[in-house]
């Protein structure tokens, strides 16, 4: 049984009562009202969790709040100079095709970056 992929399992979240079949559960946690999701702008700060059913009306209500953070985010990133060190610059710069670096990230989520020398 715990393999047969058309067996009928209620959702497990609290207050959702659907019947779903096992192959279908992971698509109905995807869309469940009753999950417990993270707001999504939990990465600048909001650390609510609420079921996804309230998440429209939390992200109604702290709208200033959200705003407040992504500012409070961006001011942070400035702070931070970014210091490239490059070495035998040289030696890279007689080379015709000129030189670029491997991609990186800005930040976690940022921009995905590389650098070219000519």
């Amino acid at each position: 049984l715990e393999e047969c992929l058309d067996l009928v399992l209620t959702c497990p979240n609290e207050g959702c009562e659907n019947k779903i079949k096992r192959r279908e559960m992971g698509s109905h946690h995807q869309k469940c009202p009753k999950e417990v999701i993270k707001c999504p702008y939990h990465n600048i700060g909001c650390e609510t969790e609420m079921k996804r059913e309230k998440m429209d009306e939390h992200m109604e209500i702290n709208t200033k709040a959200h705003l407040q953070n992504a500012v409070e985010k961006i001011r942070e990133q400035r702070k931070c100079p970014i210091v490239i060190k490059f070495s035998e610059f040289s030696k890279h710069k007689i080379c015709k095709d000129g030189w670029y670096s491997s991609g990186f990230y800005t930040s976690a989520g940022g921009y995905k970056i590389r650098l070219r020398l000519d």
